[in-house]
């Protein structure tokens, strides 16, 4: 932003907001702590027995 003083001269005032490298610095930031949360929880359930399910083969088939 510019502002003009009464006798021609100018100064320049940069405006409290983040550029857009910064913007995109935080928002990967934010996408690494997802990352990471998601790995350990993708830890965790690989830790975790996978027990099957058993399913009946024919629709007359009892247990």
């Amino acid at each position: 932003m510019i502002h003009i003083n009464g006798n021609g001269t100018g100064t320049w005032t940069i405006p409290k907001r983040k550029v857009p490298a910064q913007c995109a610095a935080t928002n990967l930031l934010d996408v690494a702590a997802q990352l990471a949360g998601l790995a350990e929880d993708l830890k965790a359930l690989a830790a975790r027995r996978v027990e099957p399910i058993p399913t009946l083969a024919e629709p007359d088939d009892q247990p």
